[in-house]
């Protein structure tokens, strides 16, 4: 399929042609009187090697030509089609003057209907030669062709402002490599990449390719514990189990613990697949070292019991390179009480590590009688010892009845008989 007049080299006198618009332009005016010529370039579009066609919304791309990175005249397509082409055309005035013989022109779009800028790939598009000549990509089977590419902005924050430093944000052609680089200021830790609100990245340098618009904020944390220095030092590998399930949040700061003193602490990185803690640990020969577990995402140390404890060695330095295995098990409250109050007894209340089976007991007083346990207004049992294992926090009640004696006599005593005295329930009907 061979076109013709497709590309127009004009230079005229002093004005450029006017189209109808729909759109302000999104580029600034300038004063073409102060240029002396221009060229008139008249050429098909493609997006990222597509064409626009009578399709689109042609009427909404704008296209600029740039000399030094100064706008040097701008245009909206026109429906204008060469021999039935389904292609609309760009008829752009460039301005310029005779002394910028050897000036490279460059070209960018703005979509209206997007509101997406996107600028030519990186070869020479134009030159100014002085000899009323306007060279451009040109195929001889096709005619003149501007491509463009989008350009995708990638912005970059830290989460807390003050937890480190970000780089890496700015405009990118689409399928360019970007990097991202967050690095924490003093007594902050990297945690993660986010992207509304989801996590995306747990690389401090974080490398994608741009195909979209991003907003990524690096997350910071301050750390939670500061360690105690004291005469030795080993390394410690390691992963957090609780409740039989190894830990896979790049939140949790693990703390080694002597004597209540902190000896070390770290947040885990992910290596091979695990979230494995790198830990310089502090202390004197035959220390014993516990942990505790913080969680920054919570904002608080979860009640956790630590079954696991390291002897500090008499090496300077002990590196243990499969991680050993750090193993909690979460703690939960039982919390019982008798309702009305004083109607009788309960026990059982305390804390309990999780799968424990707990035992609650009900005794009622001289005046009540038990009813049954109660969670969350639902009757789970009617016995006065109600066993259980224990799952989560649970707050029961033991629900009880008063009693109360009811007398009858006769007056006179001889005058007739009387029944259906006796200690009733309350609620109960009586008939005397």
């Amino acid at each position: 399929m061979k076109k013709s007049l497709l590309i127009l080299f004009v230079l005229l006198a002093s004005c450029s042609l006017a189209f109808a618009q729909q759109h302000e332009s999104h580029w600034s005016d300038f004063d073409y009187h102060d240029f002396e010529n221009h060229a008139l370039l008249v050429a098909f579009v493609q997006i990222d090697g597509n064409f626009i066609t009578t399709e689109d919304n042609w009427a909404d791309i704008e296209v600029a030509a740039f000399v030094d990175g100064i706008c040097r005249g701008h245009m909206f397509m026109d429906d204008e089609t060469y021999m039935g082409d389904p292609y609309p055309t760009l008829q752009l005035s460039i301005h310029y003057n005779i002394d910028y013989e050897g000036e490279e022109v460059t070209f960018k779009m703005y979509d209206h209907s997007t509101g997406m800028e996107y600028e030519g790939w990186s070869c020479n598009y134009g030159i100014f030669t002085g000899d009323e000549h306007f060279e451009v990509w040109y195929d001889p089977q096709i005619g003149a062709v501007l491509n463009f590419t989008m350009l995708y902005s990638i912005t970059v924050s830290s989460n807390p402002e003050g937890g480190g430093t970000v780089t890496g944000g700015g405009v990118y052609d689409q399928g360019d490599e970007c990097t991202v680089a967050a690095v924490p200021e003093a007594g902050y830790a990297f945690v993660c990449w986010t992207e509304g609100g989801e996590e995306v990245s747990y690389d401090a340098e974080y490398v994608f390719t741009a195909v979209s618009e991003r907003d990524l904020v690096a997350n910071f944390v301050a750390r939670h514990w500061t360690p105690e220095v004291v005469q030795d030092s080993m390394l410690l590998t390691g992963v957090v189990l609780i409740d039989s399930t190894e830990q896979s949040s790049p939140w949790l700061e693990l703390g080694a613990f002597s004597g209540g003193e902190c000896r070390g602490a770290s947040l885990p990185a992910l290596e091979e697949g695990r979230w494995q803690y790198r830990m310089l640990l502090s202390g004197e020969t035959g220390d014993s070292i516990t942990f505790r577990v913080y969680d920054h995402a919570l904002g608080q140390e979860p009640n956790l019991r630590c079954f696991s404890g390291v002897e500090f060695g008499s090496d300077s330095l002990v590196y243990w390179e499969e991680p050993c295995e750090i193993r909690f098990g979460s703690l939960y409250t039982v919390s019982v009480e008798a309702s009305p109050e004083d109607a009788g007894t309960v026990t059982g209340s305390g804390t309990y590590l999780v799968g424990t089976e707990v035992t609650l007991t009900a005794t009622a007083g001289a005046n009540s009688t038990f009813v049954g346990w109660y969670v969350g207004g639902e009757e789970v049992s009617t016995d006065t010892v109600y066993v259980f294992t224990l799952t989560e926090d649970v707050a029961v009640v033991a629900s009880f009845l008063p009693r109360h004696e009811v007398r009858v006599s006769s007056n006179p005593e001889e005058g007739g008989t009387v029944t259906g005295g006796g200690v009733y329930d309350q609620g109960d009907e009586c008939t005397v």
